[in-house]
């Protein structure tokens, strides 16, 4: 900038020719010029690199502005006072919820309970009594599911006994069972197949359920929980559980009788079991066999939610000594029989026809895996 013609435009640029280190160096005003400073005195020894020529003039640099160490404390000091802010009012946010849910060490004992002993129980705020019949063993699923590996169907009755306005929830996940010996807990069986089934039940107030909880086990014996609803909480009750294996009922004429092995929601009732010929059976055409086993059931619900289809297939008649045979195809004789519905505690006939040489034996209800539920001995 020239003072005298007031030309404040910056100095224009330098050859590289002329290119010299004191160029760098602050300078000062002398007499209304520009005079550079002297380069040892401002930055030490500035001797140009060996071969370099000499400037013709000076360049002119403006002083050079310093960051003040002062401005970068205090924004150090800020930040830093942000930072622990943030870092107290997360903490007392964090306190403040951890405080609004109960921890384990506020929640209620562990209720153990026994077979036929009604446990009273806090569950999301309902109060539930839980009476657990005992366990039975099965071979397998419910009677008319011919997969699945063994399950432990422990029969039990919840009561909601308290006046709340609002319904509560117990999902299946909330109970396990553990068996003896260690391992891992089994979950329940969702589809087991047992019925009435209890794996995911909704109570409002003054409800009762009684039915099956199924675990996916071959075990016989173990413990049986019902999990609390709160992170870590322990188990609201514990059963020490031994499961009886369920076998094969002998069945007595007259009498009804209720399926052990899967467990279908109905007894059935021998009537009568008569051997007769073609007249006798009402069938279309003479018995291939030499006779005819006619034998006449009634069957009875034992369930309450749903109707029960009973056809006259699953049973089979074994001679002694024998292989099974199963019932006269419908072409043989008349089906008006041949199946029964019944629902609610009702009662329906129920009608097998055998074409088989006539002799001692075994009349038999099976599952759908082919397992004897029920059997009666034919002479």
């Amino acid at each position: 900038m020239d003072p005298e013609s007031g030309d404040r435009s910056p100095p224009g640029p330098v050859p590289p020719d002329q290119w010299a280190s004191d160029q760098w160096a602050p300078g000062q005003w002398e007499s209304g010029k520009w005079a550079p400073p002297d380069p040892a005195a401002a930055f030490g020894d500035r001797t140009p690199f060996p071969g370099s020529p000499a400037p013709a003039h000076p360049v002119a640099v403006g002083p050079r502005r310093r960051t003040g160490r002062g401005c970068g404390l205090i924004a150090l000091v800020v930040t830093l006072a942000v930072l622990v802010g943030v870092v107290v009012a997360g903490w007392v946010a964090f306190r403040s919820v951890r405080s609004s849910f109960p921890t384990a060490r506020d929640a209620p004992a562990t209720q153990v309970g026994a077979v036929d002993r009604p446990v009273t129980v806090d569950y999301d705020g309902a109060q539930l009594r839980i009476t657990v019949s005992g366990g039975q063993a099965q071979p397998g699923g419910g009677w008319d599911d011919d997969t699945g590996e063994p399950t432990l169907i422990v029969s039990t009755t919840i009561e909601r006994i308290d006046d709340g306005p609002s319904s509560v929830h117990i999902p299946f996940i909330d109970w396990s069972f553990t068996p003896d010996g260690g391992g891992p807990a089994v979950d329940i069986d969702i589809i087991s197949g047992f019925e009435p089934d209890l794996t995911s039940v909704t109570l409002g107030s003054g409800d009762i359920v009684t039915g099956y909880l199924p675990f996916d086990t071959g075990a016989t014996g173990g413990r049986m929980a019902l999990a609390g609803s709160g992170y870590q909480d322990p188990s609201l009750a514990t059963w020490d559980l031994t499961a009886v294996p369920a076998a094969p009922v002998p069945g007595t004429a007259g009498v009804a009788g209720q399926p052990q092995i899967g467990r279908p929601p109905f007894t059935i009732t021998l009537d009568a079991a008569t051997w007769t010929d073609q007249a006798g059976s009402g069938a279309w055409k003479p018995p291939a066999g030499g006779s005819f086993l006619v034998a006449d059931f009634t069957v009875t619900s034992t369930g309450d939610d749903s109707s029960t289809w009973v056809h006259d297939s699953p049973f089979v008649f074994v001679p002694a000594g024998g292989a099974p045979v199963a019932v006269a195809p419908p072409d043989t004789v008349s089906s008006a029989r041949s199946f029964a519905t019944v629902t609610a505690g009702g009662s329906a006939p129920l009608r097998a026809v055998f074409d088989v040489a006539a002799g001692p034996g075994s009349l038999e209800l099976r599952d759908a895996a082919g397992r004897t539920m029920i059997g009666w001995h034919i002479a």
